[in-house]
């Protein structure tokens, strides 16, 4: 019913930012002109840069169309956070290009004036942007009207549909069926019966008929879409074949069908395993050769004054479609743990004293970064659990093994929700598991690093549940 005036309104907004912060680069270059002020050198062309910008804004149209899919404003402080991403982006691009032109015509006064100033102007544009595309581009004098038909209590996730239609120009004057809908304000307007006659030329004509049901292959509703076609109506159905369930579903168009999955696997991509996979091998290679070794030797000393023993902890997990992997950390324990399958508590006497410390920062898990370079795990992912753990898990969450569909991770997140530490209530491992199945199911590079950075994060800010 709007879908096209969304992808009109993430076209605006991602068309205006990238012209404007191209032009913004001009006019501050004339502005240099007159005044001399940055020092940039004869020599200097301005048109390598608006490429690279050009070139940042492609990778990010779909994270500013996911910004502002709907006409309800997001914050400032979400707003601002966009617009942090959008000129960072922005400089990687220039910074691209100042590299492989090796530009010593270029002012890095010049280029870092354009990108602080450019900040404040995204998060104005990010707010006003959507209001201007309301103002010129929906015609809320002639708006169109709808009305819902359905049985039953109208889903949450419905509710809010409407009240975004109703930003782009559509308005729902109320419901055939059986209830009202008082939180929108929607009056039963018939029955279902009443919906078959709908006027199709008057001033109350109906333009949209949205319809919501557990069956809609119901008699009467399929009466409701035969009539309603006949007049030329536009006619929707609102499916609620997520609600039956606990896990995600989505709808989608494989081949030459519809079809309802229940766990989509972006990782299925080869192009996005091979992505993943370069971060793995950018990030871990050079921890292993600079940062693990002064580390081991580090918690070396530590374990030899106050828990002697071997250096590193090895045990069998549940990796990629579950396989068996020996995962590695630096030992935290003393040396003799009869019950290793018991999990840390608070104030575990069987951790040491600075192997609390490297639990509480997560450098216990440093070793893992050699996991990562064999292919048996990856940067991020779903933590592994004991597998005596994963086999109990399983039998109470049905949807369990779908953690596994994806390499394991040495954070993940469920970790950065501070969703890590003892399990004591089964809640808890729900909530993991779906944080989990979000993962798998909706992974992309803005997803992966901005994991990466809020567990670096909390190397620093620990959580709670961290001990």
């Amino acid at each position: 019913m709007i879908t096209n005036q969304q992808i009109g309104l993430r076209h605006f907004t991602w068309g205006c930012l990238a012209v404007i912060s191209l032009a913004s680069m001009s006019a501050l270059q004339v502005f240099e002109a007159y005044t001399g002020l940055f020092g940039l050198g004869e020599r200097f062309y301005l048109l390598p840069y608006q490429i690279g910008v050009f070139a940042a804004f492609l990778h990010m149209g779909n994270m500013i169309a996911r910004h502002v899919q709907r006409f309800v404003p997001a914050g400032i402080v979400e707003d601002t956070f966009l617009a942090i991403r959008i000129t960072a982006y922005k400089a990687m691009g220039m910074a691209l290009i100042y590299v492989l032109l090796k530009d010593i015509a270029a002012s890095r006064a010049f280029l870092a004036f354009y990108l602080f100033a450019s900040l404040p102007l995204t998060v104005l544009l990010i707010r006003l942007l959507p209001r201007i595309y309301e103002r010129f581009f929906v015609d809320h004098k002639r708006y169109q009207r709808a009305a819902l038909v359905g049985m039953g209590p109208m889903p949450k996730q419905l509710r809010e549909y409407v009240t975004t239609c109703r930003s782009f120009g559509i308005r729902f004057v109320g419901i055939y069926g059986e209830q009202p809908c008082p939180e929108l304000g929607l009056p039963l307007l018939g029955s279902l019966h009443d919906a078959q006659n709908l006027p199709d030329s008057s001033p109350k004509h109906i333009d949209h008929i949205l319809i919501f049901s557990s069956n809609l292959m119901a008699p009467g509703l399929s009466r409701v879409i035969r009539q309603s076609l006949t007049k030329g109506l536009r006619v929707q159905a609102y499916s609620n074949v997520a609600n039956a369930f606990d896990e995600p579903v989505k709808i989608t168009m494989d081949g030459s069908v519809n079809l309802i999955s229940f766990v989509d696997e972006p990782l299925l991509n080869p192009f996005n395993t091979i992505a993943k996979r370069a971060i793995d091998i950018a990030i871990s290679l050079p921890v292993v050769l600079f940062i693990l070794p002064p580390l081991a030797l580090l918690v070396k000393v530590f374990q030899s004054a106050q828990s002697p023993g071997p250096l590193l902890f090895r045990q069998n997990r549940y990796g990629h479609n579950r396989q068996i992997f020996q995962i590695l950390k630096f030992r935290t324990m003393q040396a003799f743990n009869p019950n290793e399958s018991k999990q840390a508590s608070v104030n575990d006497s069987r951790v040491y004293r600075f192997g609390r410390f490297l639990r509480r920062t997560s450098l216990d898990e440093f070793p893992q970064f050699l996991n990562v370079l064999r292919g048996e795990m990856s940067l991020v992912g779903p933590r592994p659990h004991l597998t005596v753990h994963d086999e109990e898990f399983e039998k109470h969450i049905h949807i369990y093994r779908s953690r596994h569909f994806v390499k394991p991770g040495i954070t993940g997140y469920a970790q950065i929700h501070g969703l890590r530490g003892e399990i004591s209530d089964p809640r808890q491992i729900q909530e993991r598991v779906r944080k989990d199945v979000y993962y798998v199911t909706h992974w992309s590079v803005q997803l992966e690093i901005t994991i990466v950075f809020r567990t670096i994060s909390q190397i620093f800010f620990p959580p709670k549940s961290a001990y």
